[in-house]
């Protein structure tokens, strides 16, 4: 997967403020269309029509602008270079990728025949009695009651009602 990169400095690059929305639209989708064709920032004649919603003028605002350079046969994104992914950097990380993906693959295949092919003496996974199992009480300090046995009575009940203490009549009176 290609991505096309805007740097921050194009917010206030004069450039791209001169340009109208349409040529701008035209120039980040030329960007957007260059590199994911992975053309190094080269666009031909021939490319203007497959790069989509591509401006009627836009080139000429390009090359007035600077944005684009001439070339014997179309026209270079002038600041490609320094600010885009290039062709070879991106087959050597596609190649860099397909490497770690074959190298994990080869691992799991590794650990998946050593864990089928153990010696008879090595026992394998033996469920239970192994740390890390919970075959305690699930809740420490409070045992289970058994169907018809009556939870202990509360503290409001021993000791009733809790007695009001503020200055002024109870203002919970009401409620009773």
């Amino acid at each position: 997967m290609t991505d096309a990169r805007f740097p921050d400095r194009w917010l206030s690059d004069r450039r791209l403020q001169r340009l109208s929305d349409s040529h701008f639209r035209a120039f980040i989708t030329s960007l957007a269309w260059s590199v994911s064709n992975r053309t190094d920032g080269v666009i031909e004649p021939e490319d203007l029509g497959l790069i989509p919603n591509f401006s009627a003028g836009a080139v000429k605002a390009f090359m007035d602008a600077d944005l684009w350079s001439p070339l014997v046969k179309g026209w270079l994104i002038t600041d490609y270079a320094t600010t885009q992914t290039s062709r070879e950097q991106l087959s050597a990380a596609e190649m860099a990728r397909a490497r770690d993906r074959e190298k994990k693959a080869r691992q799991r295949a590794a650990k998946k025949s050593a864990a089928t092919s153990a010696d008879a003496d090595v026992p394998g996974d033996v469920p239970g009695d192994v740390p890390g199992d919970n075959t305690g009480q699930d809740r420490p300090g409070q045992a289970r009651r058994s169907k018809g046995e009556v939870p202990p009575p509360l503290a409001a009940v021993v000791n009733g009602p809790p007695q009001w203490r503020g200055s002024g009549p109870n203002p919970f009176d009401e409620y009773k």
